[in-house]
């Protein structure tokens, strides 16, 4: 009898400890509630333990697979998700300011051509940089937008592998997850944003510069203006 109960318990702590004796926990539960009823039962629940075991190691195995899985597909998600707010970022960049520059250039050059006298000039440039002040405001603000966005799914993602890393061995889990692709992925979108705000903020401060330059002040902007106007005539 004794050596029954050593064996048992050799088993239960040879490896795997806490799911072992879980898994014998819950055996024992099932044959009997009494120490009499344990003595009595001890081989039946011994071996019942070793072919549970065996069962749950297997659907473990199957869960641990599906889970590590699980994880490689959202990682991919995420990044795809990542790598489109950043191509989102950059053709904005390239679009919004294609689009300011190309109406300046229209603009500007044509009141240019067909007007002559400075003042007249002036009030009606001045005038056509309301829009576009208020295009690159909108532009920064649909930026701020998309950083936000890019923010949530950072925190989403980190919610996540909190979660997850609980359940899986730590180096395995570090070998899943590529810390390095997602600093860099980070790093190149805060870049991208910063650049955009610093060269937009730029331009929205030169166009109330210009305004305040032509309508007040008559300093090197107006200087310029009248130069191109004296020669046109």
């Amino acid at each position: 009898m004794i050596s029954s109960f050593t064996e048992v318990f050799n088993w239960a702590y040879e490896m795997r400890v806490t799911d072992r004796v879980s898994v014998l926990r819950n055996i024992i539960t099932l044959y009997t509630t009494t120490v009499e009823g344990l003595i009595g039962n001890i081989d039946e629940i011994y071996e019942s333990s070793k072919s549970n075991f065996t069962f749950y190691a297997r659907e473990s195995v199957d869960e641990f697979i599906g889970m590590q899985q699980e994880v490689s597909n959202y990682l991919l998600e995420t990044q795809r998700e990542f790598s489109e707010l950043r191509r989102d970022l950059a053709s904005s960049l390239s679009r919004d300011l294609f689009r300011v520059f190309g109406f300046l250039v229209v603009t500007w050059v044509g009141i240019i051509l067909q007007l002559e006298r400075i003042t007249t000039a002036s009030d009606v440039l001045s005038i056509s940089l309301i829009p576009v002040i208020f295009y690159l405001a909108l532009s920064i603000r649909a930026v701020h937008g998309l950083s936000q966005q890019f923010s949530s799914l950072e925190d989403s993602r980190d919610d996540y592998y909190r979660m997850y890393k609980k359940q899986m061995n730590e180096d395995l889990f570090s070998e899943i997850v590529n810390d390095d692709e997602d600093d860099k992925i980070s790093s190149q979108f805060q870049t991208d944003k910063w650049i955009y705000y610093g060269l937009f903020g730029s331009l929205i401060i030169l166009s109330l510069y210009t305004i305040i330059d032509l309508q007040f002040i008559q300093g090197p902007i107006s200087d310029v203006i009248r130069s191109i106007l004296s020669n046109s005539n």
